[in-house]
């Protein structure tokens, strides 16, 4: 009977471990097989320099994959959110959104994670971790809003990852197009917009474990837009990260089909 207990306690401390490993392996196959048959992606520089979009796309799903390079943007968007919208008529209509989380969806869990916060001056010389925030980030998902209906995009088909070898923050995220393609207005020529919310100007602006800018008020979009892209100054870096970042750029999507043909 004692041997039986020992057993019974042995499978109940380990088998959880393995569940959640193997859920955790099978969450990203949906993405990584899409990946793996669609290696080519249709590339463009947005919105500053060192920030690139890719697309590809086999018909039935959109890969999009945001590679932003400087890390004061990195920073800037992990803070504040990204969104995608996604047009197949062409035009510049927001009702495919794919909204893409910010620390602020994470706070608690990040609050309890944060270290001891360095001094200013260590600050300066060291660039604080943002893997944990970038981990939270990535389980915590998507949503995908079509007109206002809202649908959870889990770890199977959204990521962030932090390149080793390039310091690139890279968010990846795999979109059915089913309902596009019943567009009334469908064209060839898509448009996907990336749309950031700016920060409040006030001191150390947004950060990670510093004044770290959490649930600003909405502002006027249209009046704040980036078309900076070019890197400037410090000062000007500074001002660049406090306003709406926005644009849109125009696709084929027949052309983004045929890619891995």
């Amino acid at each position: 009977m004692k041997k039986i207990f020992t057993i019974l306690f042995i499978l109940t401390f380990f088998l959880p471990q393995v569940v959640r490993s193997e859920v955790q392996k099978d969450s990203l196959s949906t993405l990584q097989t899409f990946i793996k048959k669609n290696s080519r992606c249709w590339s463009k520089e947005v919105v500053y320099e060192g920030c690139n979009i890719l697309l590809c796309s086999d018909g039935e799903s959109l890969l999009v994959q945001f590679k932003i390079l400087h890390p004061a943007i990195q920073m800037r968007l992990l803070m504040q959110g990204l969104t995608f919208y996604i047009d197949p008529t062409g035009r510049k209509k927001e009702k495919y959104s794919v909204i893409l989380p910010s620390a602020n969806d994470v706070k608690e869990q990040m609050q309890m994670m944060e270290p001891q916060r360095a001094s200013r001056d260590d600050a300066k010389v060291q660039r604080p971790d943002i893997k944990p925030l970038i981990n939270s980030l990535s389980k915590y998902g998507a949503i995908l809003d079509i007109n206002g209906k809202s649908t959870f995009i889990d770890s199977g088909n959204f990521v962030i990852n932090l390149n080793e070898t390039s310091a690139s923050l890279i968010y990846t995220v795999l979109i059915p197009v089913e309902k596009m393609l019943k567009e009334k207005k469908l064209s060839d020529k898509w448009r996907i917009g990336l749309y950031s919310q700016g920060g409040r100007q006030g001191e150390g602006g947004p950060g990670f474990g510093e004044n770290p800018e959490f649930g600003h008020k909405q502002t006027d979009r249209q009046q704040q837009t980036n078309g900076n892209k070019q890197i400037p100054d410090s000062e000007d870096m500074r001002r660049l990260l406090m306003k709406d970042i926005e644009e849109w750029i125009v696709f084929s999507f027949s052309e983004i089909c045929s890619l891995n043909d």
